[in-house]
């Protein structure tokens, strides 16, 4: 900001604080976080098939970030690895190219995905402490 405005704002401190007692994670889901149903119909055996699936609801949540700052070229993965640890999952990496017509660069991407009803409880809880602005 202060090199493309030609401002002074002084370097804040970055955030360190536990994410269960901070409210900032509720801003970033509502811009990067998104909710997801899978609905699994039930499928009997067959010939074809050996094992029959029963029906199932799933619940997933999904946020996705930018592996690194455009405008400060630095690295999301510190922040991101917080929130991967406060829902207890997986830290992965994505790349999306946008438009293969355009021949735009691909954006490389960190993931955190859970659909265990335990981690889920925990993003519950967060949200029935920090509520969403947005309409998620």
């Amino acid at each position: 900001m202060n090199k493309k405005y030609d401002l002074n704002f002084e370097d804040s401190l970055l955030d360190s604080t536990n994410l269960e007692n901070n409210s900032w994670f509720t801003g970033m889901i509502d811009s990067d976080g998104y909710f997801g149903i899978n609905i699994n119909e039930a499928v009997p055996k067959s010939e074809t098939r050996k094992r029959s699936r029963s029906f199932n609801v799933e619940l997933r949540f999904y946020i996705t970030h930018r592996s690194f700052d455009r405008s400060t070229s630095s690295s999301m993965n510190s922040i991101m690895d917080k929130i991967s640890t406060f829902l207890s999952c997986n830290l992965k990496e994505s790349k999306i190219n946008p438009n293969l017509n355009l021949k735009l660069e691909t954006i490389n991407y960190l993931v955190c995905e859970i659909a265990a009803l335990n981690k889920i409880e925990v993003l519950t809880n967060y949200l029935d402490r920090y509520p969403l602005l947005g309409l998620k």
